[in-house]
């Protein structure tokens, strides 16, 4: 089970998509696609990027419609207030990653959910909660192809009703499921 603290977490006004200036990408597990993701930025160069990241790659390759910014936010290098007002300014979170059963990107998922910024993220055999989450619902998923995550990229910056009713439903799932307060409540009662 994951959790997040909803109360620090949650932006109660939706971003509207005018205050809302790049992609983002945040994580430094080895389970995070690079060359998928560097691949999507170059796909996509009239688009900003902004990568949170200590992943290594060469940073004097990288195309100019991506900003670096090297640090860990589990490693305080990034306070939450940082990371959160990242969030805000995304247009989505993308989190390509390498097929493997390993669950990976939950926390960066979950927060982005909150904030109100749609998540797309590679459908793995280790996705952490295949019954919560659902395609096109709460959470867009890609599959590790270059088109379909330019195609997904395409459908989910038009901002439509159906785009802000997945951001509303991802930000109630993680509310009303995944709030730490809740999730420890649960735990008491299976260990009472």
């Amino acid at each position: 089970g994951f959790a997040i603290d909803t109360n620090f977490w949650k932006n109660s006004n939706i971003f509207p998509k005018q205050h809302r200036d790049y992609i983002l990408f945040v994580g430094n597990d080895q389970n995070r696609d690079i060359k998928l993701l560097l691949d999507i930025a170059k796909q996509k160069s009239d688009l900003k990027f902004l990568f949170l990241t200590n992943l290594k790659f060469d940073e004097k390759k990288l195309p100019d419609n991506i900003n670096l910014i090297r640090g860990s936010w589990k490693d305080n290098d990034i306070s939450d207030n940082d990371l959160k007002e990242m969030y805000k300014k995304a247009l989505i979170t993308i989190i390509p990653l390498k097929d493997s059963f390993q669950p990976s990107g939950q926390s960066v998922c979950l927060q982005s959910m909150c904030v109100g910024t749609p998540v797309l993220i590679s459908k793995t055999k280790g996705f952490w909660d295949t019954n919560l989450f659902k395609d096109q619902e709460n959470i867009y998923f890609a599959d590790n192809s270059i088109s379909d995550w330019s195609q997904k990229i395409d459908k989910i910056l038009v901002y439509d009703p159906e785009v802000q009713k997945v951001i509303r439903n991802s930000q109630k799932i993680v509310l009303s499921e995944l709030d730490i307060q809740n999730y420890f409540k649960k735990i008491k009662l299976l260990t009472d």
